[in-house]
C-alpha cells in the first residue's frame, strides 16, 4: 500500500534480530531458524538517524490515541516529519489488511501521502 502512495518503508531492508531484546540492543542476536521475525522493533534514535518525511502511527496492533500520537512528536521531534506536521494515526487495516478495507485506503490514504 506504501508503494502506491510512492511510499518508502524506510526499515523494510533492515535486518530482522531475534530474541526482542536483539531489537532493542540489549542481548546479542541469535540465529531466527523458523522463529517469527515479522515484526521488529526499532529504537527512536533509528528512528530519527532514518529522517522520515512521514510517519504513520497505525491503530494495530497498538491503538495509537491522541495522547500516544503527541508523546510521538514529542520524542520524534527532530525528524523531517515531525517538523513539518506529518505524524498522523490511523486506521491500521487501512495498511495492514487486505481485502474489501482496499477502497477505503485508497480513497484515505492519499491525503496523507500528498499536500
Amino acid at each position: 500500500m506504501l508503494r502506491i502512495f510512492n511510499g518508502i518503508n524506510i526499515f523494510a531492508n533492515r535486518e530482522r534480530r531475534y530474541p526482542l531484546e536483539a531489537e532493542l540492543g540489549l542481548v546479542e542476536a541469535e540465529l531466527a531458524g523458523d522463529r517469527d521475525t515479522r515484526y521488529p522493533r526499532v529504537r527512536f534514535g533509528e528512528i530519527i538517524e532514518a529522517k522520515p518525511d512521514l510517519i504513520l502511527l497505525p491503530g494495530e496492533p497498538y491503538p495509537y490515541g491522541a495522547n500516544e500520537a503527541a508523546e510521538m512528536m514529542e520524542l520524534l521531534a527532530q525528524t523531517p516529519a515531525a517538523k513539518a506536521g506529518r505524524v498522523f494515526t490511523l486506521d491500521g487495516s487501512l495498511i495492514t489488511w487486505t481485502g474489501t478495507r482496499l477502497a477505503r485506503a485508497l480513497e484515505e490514504l492519499p491525503a496523507l501521502f500528498y499536500d
